[in-house]
């Protein structure tokens, strides 16, 4: 009896020191497919040709060269992440050039649901003062638009969402001044740029900052559309070219995950802050990745099902258990990393939003174009097919004859995605 419970003994002390050499050790092969999945063009990148550093370096004092500031900020930026320490007071310290106004006066120039006689909504003669007092910014923002590279995180959203709202105001300010070739070209310009930032490879921050402006300036689209309805005549081509539906691919999902990934694997992994088995952590964020992008092509409607699924499968409350069991140091490291990016789902609902707006603009195109009656607009848009549906639910979008405003519902919001005939 002695024996056999000495053996036992000696039995689990191997077990226990096995798992104990594996969990400490052993580290995994990379999935196959990872590697090509993650695979970097690393090329060189002049300053003056990244807008990453561009935008850094947007908000530097009238005299100081842009780019340099921007060098500046981005340094200082990769510095706070490889010391552990917080350089905001330094950036901050240095000398900028602040925006004129405040971000609340001016939205009421991008919903027209919003009355302008309510207190805080600028006149007209602010939004052109605004306009004055901003130009130098303004410049340097339009200086952008010359601009071909993305590489990096920028930083200063708040400024580009001020700076969209203003354009916004000032094309409408043209539109009602019957200025509209003029308003449409300042349109054009911006969206162009937008949406080529938009398919850019940038993390979710920097995509959801370019999301928001590029629903401004739809907004402003369907404004001209309202105030000037020739404009989408005239430039038909030309707008069903650049409206058209490219879907999820158009915002590049997977750029986003790589930019994410990179950012872990190189501030966390590769510098061993957390990393015990780099392999095993990056094995679990490439099928985290794979799943979200997985998840993302499906209908709209599951995306707060799918979100829970992601979190109850990669979260810290996953109950993984062979990874828990085996490797349960770096399957707790694997869930703290990826905490953080299961809300990452909400960019999937804003872009199906702009999707959604951009397919309502080339209805009213048609509508307008063929001359229907308001009467027959619904049974129209009920026959227009699948590629004029609303990307929510993929029934036909819909008609109020009352208010004369093709609209669909927005899940998830309290408002209504509206253009006006």
């Amino acid at each position: 009896m002695r024996k056999r419970v000495f053996y036992f003994s000696i039995a689990i002390i191997l077990l226990i020191l096995v798992w104990l050499g594996l969990e400490r050790f052993h580290d995994e092969l990379p999935d196959i497919g990872r590697d090509a999945f993650y695979a970097n063009k690393n090329i060189d990148i002049p300053d003056n040709q990244n807008l990453t550093i561009a935008i850094a370096g947007i908000t530097a004092p009238i005299g100081k060269d842009v780019i340099k500031h921007g060098r500046f900020v981005v340094d200082a930026i990769n510095t706070s992440l490889d010391l552990g320490i917080d350089t905001q007071e330094i950036i901050d310290s240095q000398e900028k050039l602040s925006f004129s106004g405040n971000s609340d006066e001016l939205e009421c120039w991008i919903d027209d649901a919003i009355e302008k006689t309510i207190s805080n909504c600028a006149s007209p003669e602010r939004i052109r003062l605004l306009l004055m007092e901003n130009q130098e910014l303004l410049k340097r923002y339009i200086d952008l638009f010359g601009m071909q590279y993305w590489k990096g995180t920028s930083g200063n959203g708040q400024y580009l969402i001020n700076l969209n709202k203003l354009i916004a105001a000032e094309i409408k300010l043209e539109t009602d001044k019957k200025n509209t070739e003029a308003a449409y070209k300042k349109w054009l310009a911006n969206f162009k740029f937008i949406s080529r930032v938009l398919k850019h490879e940038g993390n979710s921050i920097d995509r959801a900052i370019f999301l928001v402006a590029q629903g401004m300036n739809l907004n402003s689209l369907e404004y001209m559309f309202y105030k000037s309805p020739d404009i989408s005549t005239t430039r038909l081509d030309e707008l069903n070219t650049l409206l058209k539906d490219d879907g999820l691919e158009g915002y590049n999902l997977k750029g986003v995950l790589r930019v994410e990934y990179f950012f872990i694997n190189e501030n966390f992994i590769t510098k061993q802050v957390v990393a015990i088995h780099p392999e095993f952590i990056r094995n679990r964020i490439y099928r985290y990745q794979l799943d979200y992008l997985e998840k993302a092509q499906q209908p709209i409607s599951t995306l707060d099902k799918n979100q829970t699924e992601l979190k109850e499968k990669y979260g810290l409350s996953a109950n993984n258990f062979l990874d828990d069991l085996l490797d349960p140091t770096n399957s707790l490291v694997s869930k703290h990393l990826l905490e953080g990016q299961f809300r990452s789902l909400e960019l999937v609902k804003s872009i199906y939003a702009k999707v959604a707006m951009k397919r309502l603009l080339r209805l009213s195109i048609k509508i307008r174009q063929q001359r229907i009656e308001y009467a027959d607009i619904q049974n129209f848009v009920e026959d227009a097919g699948a590629a004029y549906n609303n990307p929510f639910t993929g029934h036909s979008m819909q008609w109020n004859v009352s208010k004369k405003v093709l609209y669909c519902d927005y899940p998830g919001n309290n408002y209504q995605l509206e253009v006006r005939l």
